[in-house]
């Protein structure tokens, strides 16, 4: 039986270190040039838990121009390293055809969204590139329409957050899927067993009080 719980342990160990190792297992690690990034306001601070807005393109007086409709907005969020975290993709949130001048006819759109940095977020400098797919099944990156050089839009972690913002305030990304806050469900069905069996294999007398417990559980349903 303490064979049983310690692999238990260890099982459990595992994958909360995948937990708080903030990244997309086996997600690949990419270059990026420092040409490509979009430089954001140093004096934002942005932590576990902060709401960051995104806006493809970054300046807001500006929208894409296409002949071709815009379907599908896809953000990919990195962290300092360069390895994918997660993906935010949905239909593009703004779009109308241009009613006249110039490009009358024509597909005016732009994207906003918002990333939640999760729970123990890595500090230093993330980095969010956008990308649209078309309806020809083109696709159309970029994040700046002053600098179409621009592909990445970047933003800096500079604080770690507290104990309760990490538990119950912010999200985690595994396998590039957002969860949610580690103590709200699902991840209390994790959590919770894992701190019992934590207290059980620390503590013998709140094994042996359980054991009694269920003792007297199943005694008493013999008695009906």
């Amino acid at each position: 039986m303490q064979k049983k719980t310690k692999w238990l342990l260890l099982a459990i160990s595992l994958t909360l270190f995948s937990l708080f190792s903030g990244t997309a297992l086996g997600a690949e690690v990419i270059g990026v040039e420092s040409s490509e990034v979009m430089l954001t306001d140093s004096m934002m601070q942005w932590g576990p838990g902060s709401q960051l807005p995104l806006r493809s393109p970054n300046e807001p007086e500006y929208v894409w121009v296409s002949s071709v409709e815009p379907v599908k907005a896809v953000w990919t969020i990195y962290n300092p390293g360069m390895r994918e975290i997660t993906k935010l993709e949905h239909p593009v949130s703004l779009k109308q055809r241009i009613p006249s001048g110039e490009h009358a006819g024509k597909w005016g759109f732009a994207d906003e969204t918002a990333f939640t940095i999760p729970a123990f977020a890595e500090k230093g400098t993330w980095y969010a590139k956008y990308e649209t797919h078309m309806a020809d099944g083109s696709v159309q990156s970029g994040v700046s329409a002053e600098n179409p050089n621009y592909k990445y839009i970047s933003f800096s972690v500079t604080s770690s957050g507290d104990v309760i913002t990490n538990l119950f305030g912010a999200p985690w990304y595994l396998f590039g899927m957002a969860m949610p806050p580690v103590f709200w469900f699902p991840l209390i069905l994790l959590w919770g067993p894992a701190i019992f069996i934590g207290l059980c294999y620390i503590s013998p007398w709140v094994s042996e009080t359980f054991k009694k417990s269920i003792d007297r559980i199943q005694e008493a349903r013999k008695k009906w």
